[in-house]
């Protein structure tokens, strides 16, 4: 049998749900179930994947009775109740309510994390990098050599940190 979910590969996992008094059957290829979040060494996960946690959704009302994913069956009120999805499709049927959520727990559309430093460092040379190139190209000689020491300052000052910081590691 193929996976519900890709329709390419071969399906090596059964999940049955009981949804609203009926039982649904989902059948997904190893890669599909891992995205989901069962691992096959691990029968916990499959029993997590079903654990409630009893956080409840304040968005719109909606007709939670008619909207359901396509796939697994999964309704809004399940989702809203367990607080998980039942497939892949179900971010897709169930789209405006997951950004309505996201938006209110990371107050905005748009995720806004940390960048790790030394990431962040090399972003920042890298732009300088750039701008140093343009100047070149355009003969703007004396901003190159502006932005030609602002890098090498840079660098100076992310090898003394990373120094700072493998001392401060080693104690």
């Amino acid at each position: 049998m193929k996976c519900h979910v890709c329709g390419k590969k071969e399906a090596t996992v059964q999940i049955k749900q009981d949804i609203g008094g009926e039982t649904k059957e989902l059948w997904l290829c190893s890669s599909c179930a891992k995205f989901a979040g069962i691992e096959l060494q691990d029968p916990s996960s499959i029993a997590n994947f079903f654990v409630m946690s009893g956080e409840q959704s304040s968005s719109k009302q909606v007709d939670e009775k008619n909207k359901k994913c396509g796939l697994c069956g999964m309704s809004l009120r399940d989702f809203r109740k367990i607080s998980r999805l039942g497939c892949p499709e179900c971010y897709v049927s169930f789209e405006s309510e997951i950004d309505e959520i996201l938006e209110r727990i990371q107050d905005g559309e748009k995720h806004v994390g940390r960048v790790p430093a030394k990431k962040e460092q090399n972003f920042k040379i890298m732009a300088l990098e750039d701008e140093l190139s343009n100047a070149v190209n355009s003969q703007d000689f004396e901003k190159a050599a502006e932005i030609r020491d602002k890098i090498k300052n840079l660098k100076n000052k992310f090898t003394l940190q990373e120094n700072r910081d493998e001392e401060n590691r080693d104690k």
